[in-house]
């Protein structure tokens, strides 16, 4: 029945789209534009804008490019010991890779046994540690970092003793935490400095000497959604100076979960815009000129890493021959896993 729903072939060129079936995806894409353009006026609750459908075709015609020439990478299912049947996501690693934290909504070790209003579990930060070459099952952190709601990890320094958090404070802040001497976790402290402000900080990354910083936030000014920034600490050691990365990092959609490399020039981070093909893609641009805040044009990491889905909080190893983020792949455990 062709008049069920409006929108209904967008959502049928949607779920073409997620699964890499991107010829039957243009034509229903093709098919709700007509259907729309010679309906101009029409203004029901089932209405994608034009704006939105145009993307979606823009994104299929980037994923048949990308899978038609895919890069040489494996990805591999961390398994077990880290993914649950509910999301998992957010993962940050030492420098050694012996000791993975990252943000899990599984009901088993959650510390709130109600849930959120979209029925799943709250957020809750994890962790496991390697030995002998295999990942110990998942813990809970503990309640000095997890409160009864949502709480999530957004970075790890490289020497494994300062995890940065995101909390919903103000609209959402990032905070900070410091490893003890007996190996627990202190009472997060809001990052002091500019960083936060009364709108949305979520992600952060943080260069290996601790001086130079890069965050998305929501604040005003900049290109739109989410923008990634980068913030230097003065001579008395503070956070203080705020720099947007400009329109050749971010753009008017979202862009978000900068990492920095060890290298400190090699920038990783997810985008909504550019050339991508569906959800949040994984991007990786040069600082060429840290004075000019020149960086160089973003480039998509391509097939098999990128999906039609989110690909996000990509994070890569020491020595350049690994990385770990979330995705949504056909051999998850379910909802989104870490890989």
């Amino acid at each position: 029945d062709p008049d069920y729903r409006f929108d209904l072939d967008f959502w049928i060129g949607r779920s073409y789209q997620y699964g890499l079936e991107f010829d039957k995806a243009l034509k229903y894409y093709a098919q709700y534009r007509d259907k729309l353009l010679a309906k101009p006026n029409y203004q029901g609750r089932d209405k994608v804008d034009l704006k939105e459908v145009e993307r979606k075709i823009l994104e299929c015609n980037n994923g048949k490019e990308f899978v038609a020439n895919p890069k040489n990478f494996s990805i591999v299912n961390l398994g077990r010991e880290i993914n649950s049947e509910f999301e998992d996501y957010a993962p940050v690693l030492t420098a050694s890779e012996d000791e993975i934290v990252f943000t899990t909504r599984r009901r088993d070790g959650n510390l709130n046994e109600n849930v959120y209003d979209d029925n799943k579990p709250y957020e809750d930060v994890f962790f496991a540690s390697k030995s002998g070459g295999k990942w110990t099952r998942a813990k809970n952190i503990g309640t000095t970092v997890n409160t009864k709601f949502n709480n999530s990890n957004a970075a790890l320094s490289a020497d494994g003793k300062t995890l940065y958090l995101y909390n919903d404070e103000g609209n959402g802040d990032i905070y900070v935490s410091e490893r003890q001497a007996d190996g627990t976790w202190g009472v997060p402290e809001a990052l002091p400095g500019l960083i936060n402000s009364s709108y949305r900080e979520e992600s952060v990354s943080v260069s290996t000497d601790g001086d130079v910083l890069y965050f998305s936030s929501e604040r005003p000014g900049g290109f739109g959604g989410s923008d990634i920034y980068v913030c230097t600490k003065d001579s008395k050691g503070e956070w203080a100076k705020v720099k947007n990365l400009g329109t050749k990092i971010n753009t008017e959609f979202n862009d978000d979960n900068p990492f920095i490399d060890y290298d400190n020039k090699t920038l990783y981070f997810s985008s909504r815009g550019r050339k991508g093909m569906g959800g949040y893609d994984v991007f990786k641009a040069t600082l060429l000129n840290p004075d000019k805040n020149e960086w160089s044009e973003p480039e998509n990491l391509g097939f098999p890493i990128n999906t039609p889905d989110d690909d996000i909080q990509f994070v890569s190893t020491k020595d350049g021959q690994r990385a770990y983020y979330a995705s949504v792949r056909e051999d998850g455990m379910g909802y989104q896993d870490i890989y």
